[in-house]
């Protein structure tokens, strides 16, 4: 009689990366607990990478400040030409290039400093990110345009001519076909349904009425109403105003 036999001689122990390993186990280090959350990532900066932070917040600062007074004093057209001399000249932080905006509301700098010099512990997809051609160097863009507003006169309007202006601005999407419009405090839409205004009315209602998630209202709302998708999340938000209405219809 012939009796089968299993081999129980263990596997060799094997040492991969650092990892020892028995009977393809990891043993040492000890395996992480699957059920614990891996720890978030925190940057850490090099010498070079701190003194960048600091120092471009500093730079960035300067640029916005001299922008909004030149701005002020001798208009759009020097404001731009001086902020981009400025900026070619300056000794503070190395530039690799620089464009503005040609009406001056914005720039946009990219500095002559990598991403991959500034950190010491860059994650493997961050090293992936930052190694692809034009996405090397560390970049930014400012937003320069409202920095004299507050400096400019404002013209208060009347009551008469803030009601004369709602007026005609409806009037003008009535004549183009427009129908639909609805406000919430300061938020307002319009849709193009004139003729059939009971109908899109009811659509919506019907839509709100469901027993679905408010992401699912939404995705109906844009997708069978073709509403713009803010305006549907505005209606979602304030559906209180069309369920009153509902109740009161009942």
């Amino acid at each position: 009689m012939h009796v089968a036999c299993r081999d129980l001689t263990p596997s060799p122990s094997q040492l991969k990366n650092d990892t020892f390993l028995i009977n393809g186990m990891q043993y040492l280090p000890p395996p992480p607990d699957p059920l614990q959350k891996p720890p978030a990532w925190v940057p850490e900066y090099t010498e070079l990478g701190k003194w960048f932070l600091e120092t471009s917040d500093i730079f960035l600062d300067s640029c916005q400040a001299k922008q909004k007074r030149w701005r002020r004093k001798f208009g759009v057209v020097t404001a731009r030409d001086s902020l981009q001399q400025y900026i070619e000249t300056q000794k503070l932080i190395k530039i690799k290039s620089f464009n503005i905006a040609s009406d001056g509301s914005s720039a946009r700098i990219v500095f002559d400093y990598r991403h991959l010099d500034l950190m010491h512990n860059p994650t493997l997809r961050l090293r992936e990110e930052f190694s692809k051609p034009g996405s090397e160097y560390v970049s930014i863009g400012i937003m320069l345009w409202s920095e004299i507003e507050e400096d400019t006169p404002r013209v208060v309007s009347t009551q008469g001519e803030i009601f004369l202006n709602e007026y005609n601005q409806i009037k003008d999407l009535l004549v183009n076909g427009m129908f639909l419009y609805l406000s919430y405090g300061s938020f307002e839409e319009y849709g193009w349904v004139r003729g059939r205004e009971t109908e899109f009315i009811n659509a919506i209602k019907e839509i709100l009425k469901e027993s679905i998630s408010e992401a699912q209202m939404v995705m109906e709302l844009n997708e069978k109403l073709e509403l713009d998708s803010l305006w549907a999340e505005h209606i979602v938000f304030n559906r209180n105003y069309w369920v009153d209405s509902l109740r009161e219809e009942k």
